[in-house]
């Protein structure tokens, strides 16, 4: 066990007894942000099926998104929805009947008017058509930017791939789609999207169909049945080759480029073994049709889209390399999410913690499974509370859970992270082991 000690030195003179320390000096300068809530809404959504083709030369999307949801209200005339830099072609109810609607893009709200009152006991089918438009710098939130982003060769990088890639977390995918796009509205999903041969599209849940077109095009149908948060929806297009593995008759792939194949199995080689010890540890088996990680260009780390996880090609190693560094850590984090995160999610941002500590700790419990207790002790536990000290040190003091941050994405910190993570050990320490996986059992179902 091993403690950091903070201290703060302090010498007075005449013209020193009355100034705050530096610490202290930081801390009173720390503005804390308004707090934030989840916007209320007037509706259930129940499924988004999304159709989308691409136009790489404006780096666009078109796309049909088909919404059905359920009024939690009485006498639903309208219903409102997050879209951002889109341009609106039309909105009409599945029936084909057209509907009036007005975009307000400072707002980022797509407003459509029914064609009469709704009720809760009813059900019903909107469908827009629209294209995405790139957003500013500024709002590419997230890792290697928020919405959809277009990967293609340049002068200087002739070779680079061509690659379409999402990123949602934490409120990015009105980007690319409407919808209600904060994360207490589950959903379940469909993403039909044809492409150019040989791409190919990666989505969540199960590959219902992939056709060729007569034009020399393929069509891709991928379908999720399990509710899920609208920011875990993704889609990737792309060439690569999958690395197949299986465990308890769920295929587990990794996509990597074809001339990384050989170094893709390497690196995945521990990833069936993975969704074995998290399944039997929490005793609630991998619950996704398949469970895919799929390498892009540019994308600054990894992110849990459900049963379809993005990962920064970076993360492909060599033998040599892999004898000094893995991407274990990498690779176990964002698959512990498929349980912490996006089988169980937190209901706000402010409960962030539930989703990324967990994750944390979970990669560190992988590591002591796989590397031993005393690797565990010195990389993960020792890690977290340092992280956690240091962030102190520099006057960054919240609650773990808080209401109060700028804008979603600020609250992804070293209090989300590692400090939550130092929190569970703390928990599993004090409750031993049996009462810490029954909790962690009884948490998930």
């Amino acid at each position: 066990l091993v403690f950091t000690l903070i201290t703060i030195g302090t010498r007075f003179t005449a013209g020193q007894a009355n100034q705050p320390t530096p610490a202290v000096a930081r801390r009173a300068q720390q503005t804390v942000p308004a707090p934030q809530y989840i916007p209320p809404h007037d509706y259930d959504q129940r499924n988004i099926r999304l159709d989308l083709k691409f136009d790489w030369e404006h780096e666009q999307a078109i796309g049909l998104a088909t919404i059905t949801l359920a009024p939690t209200v009485k006498d639903l005339r309208r219903v409102d929805f997050d879209a951002a830099y889109m341009t609106i072609s039309g909105a009409t109810l599945s029936s084909g009947s057209t509907l009036k609607w007005d975009y307000d893009a400072s707002k980022e709200r797509l407003s459509v008017q029914l064609d009469r009152a709704y009720q809760p006991t009813e059900e019903l089918t909107v469908v827009i058509s629209y294209h995405t438009n790139q957003p500013p710098p500024e709002k590419r939130a997230g890792l290697g930017g928020g919405g959809l982003n277009f990967i293609k060769p340049r002068p200087d990088e002739p070779t680079r791939p061509r690659q379409v890639w999402s990123q949602g977390e934490a409120e990015s995918n009105h980007l690319w789609f409407p919808s209600f796009d904060h994360p207490n509205d589950f959903i379940t999903s469909e993403i039909v999207a044809t492409v150019e041969k040989p791409l190919r599209v990666i989505s969540n849940g199960k590959l219902i169909s992939a056709k060729d077109n007569p034009d020399g095009t393929r069509t891709f149908d991928w379908k999720i049945d399990e509710p899920h948060a609208t920011y875990l929806t993704s889609i990737i297009v792309g060439e690569f080759v999958p690395v197949v593995g299986e465990y308890a008759g769920v295929p587990i792939i990794t996509n990597v480029y074809r001339n990384e194949l050989e170094e893709g199995k390497i690196t995945a080689a521990r990833l069936p073994d993975m969704v074995k010890f998290f399944s039997e540890k929490t005793g609630v088996k991998y619950p996704y049709a398949k469970y895919a990680q799929t390498t892009v260009r540019d994308f600054g780390g990894g992110m849990e889209n459900i049963s379809a996880t993005t990962q920064t090609d970076n993360m492909i190693h060599d033998a040599r390399t892999e004898l000094d560094s893995t991407a274990d850590s990498l690779e176990s984090h964002e698959l512990a999410h498929q349980w912490f995160g996006d089988y169980v999610t937190c209901r706000s941002w402010s409960d962030i913690w539930l989703n990324e500590s967990f994750a944390t700790y979970f990669q560190a419990l992988w590591d002591e499974h796989s590397l031993g207790h005393d690797d565990f002790l010195y990389l993960d536990v020792r890690g977290n509370q340092e992280s956690y000290y240091a962030a102190w040190a520099r006057g960054q003091r919240r609650p773990i859970v808080t209401k109060n941050y700028a804008n979603p994405d600020a609250v992804f910190d070293t209090y989300a992270y590692p400090r939550g993570g130092a929190v569970l050990h703390m928990l599993r320490t004090f409750l031993g082991e049996d009462n810490w996986w029954r909790s962690i059992n009884h948490y998930l179902t």
